[in-house]
C-alpha cells in the first residue's frame, strides 16, 4: 500500500494481510466510493496511511496488537473505517481493492482488548550467528547479527517510521538515505544506496523494510542489532543497519 500514489484514492474496501500465515487481518473502507473521477472516494491513501501508522504507535504502546475499530476523521468528518481483527477467510479480489492515481489525521475509535499480541521476551530466539540471507525473487537481503538485543515493540514501531517517512515519495524515484527511528527512541534502521549511479529507489526501501521485520525478525523470533546488505539481480544496491542509537552515536553514521 505504501508503494502506491499518496495522493490516491481507496475506491473499494481494501484488505490488508501479513504474509506468513498470520491470522490477523486489517480492513481499509472507505465512507463514501461515489463522486466525479478527480475524487472518486471519500479516503486518500495519504490518510490512510497515515491513519495506519498512528493506529499502530498506539498499540505498540502495550507491547501488544489488539482488534480494534477505528474512525478515520480529516477537518471534523468521518472519511473511512479501520478494523483489526483475527483473519478467518480468504481475501476475495474485489474485497484486496484497489487504488487509483491522484491528495493527516489521527485514529479514533475504541480499542477492543482481544490479545494478537508481539513476542514476549521469554518467547523470543537467541539471534543467530553468522551471515544469513533472505530473498525474494531477484530482490535479497544478505544480513548478520552483531550486537545486543533490541525490543520487538521498538523494530515495529522504527519499521512503521520506515514506511511513513517512504509513502510520500513515487516509488520509482532514487533514495539516497533513509533514517528511521522507534518510538521509544531506543532503535534506529538506517540505510543508503550504493554504486553510481544509483537503482536504490523507495521501492526497494519499503521492501527492505517489510522483509527486516516480517520475514527475517519475526520469523526467527530474533530481534536484534545487525548488519544488512541489499541485493537486486544479484548486485549490491544498497547497506544498512539496525542499531541502538547509544551506538550510533559512538559510531558515527556507519558501522
Amino acid at each position: 500500500m505504501a508503494q502506491a500514489s499518496w495522493e490516491g484514492w481507496i475506491v473499494h474496501k481494501y484488505v490488508i494481510g501479513l504474509p506468513g500465515g498470520t491470522a490477523v487481518k486489517i480492513t481499509l473502507t472507505p465512507t463514501s466510493t461515489t463522486g466525479p473521477p478527480e475524487r472518486p472516494s471519500s479516503l486518500q491513501n495519504g490518510y490512510a496511511i497515515v491513519s495506519l501508522y498512528d493506529l499502530g504507535i498506539a498499540v505498540a504502546k502495550e507491547n501488544k496488537f489488539y482488534t480494534a475499530n477505528c474512525d478515520i476523521v480529516v477537518v471534523g468528518v468521518k472519511t473511512g473505517n479501520i478494523k483489526v481483527e483475527e483473519r478467518t477467510e480468504e481475501r476475495t479480489e474485489e474485497q484486496q481493492g484497489a487504488l487509483l492515481e491522484d491528495g493527516l489525521t489521527l485514529v479514533d475509535g475504541p480499542l477492543n482488548l482481544t490479545d494478537l499480541s508481539i513476542p514476549a521476551n521469554h518467547d523470543l530466539a537467541a539471534l543467530p550467528v553468522g551471515p544469513r540471507s533472505y530473498s525474494k525473487g531477484n530482490f535479497k537481503i544478505e544480513y548478520e547479527y552483531d550486537g545486543a538485543r533490541i525490543s520487538p515493540t521498538d523494530i515495529f514501531t522504527a519499521c512503521l517510521d520506515g514506511f511513513a517517512t517512504s509513502a510520500p515519495h513515487p516509488s520509482t524515484d532514487v533514495a539516497a538515505a533513509v533514517s528511521a527511528r522507534s518510538l521509544s527512541n531506543d532503535c534506529a534502521i538506517n540505510m543508503r544506496g550504493v554504486g553510481l549511479p544509483s537503482r536504490f529507489t523507495w521501492d526497494h526501501v519499503i521492501r527492505t523494510f517489510s522483509i527486516l521485520f516480517v520475514n527475517i525478525m519475526l520469523g526467527l523470533r530474533a530481534f536484534g542489532e545487525m548488519r544488512f546488505s541489499i541485493f537486486l539481480d544479484s548486485a549490491q544496491i544498497g547497506t544498512g543497519f539496525v542499531l541502538k542509537p547509544q551506538r550510533l552515536a559512538q559510531n558515527g553514521t556507519e558501522k
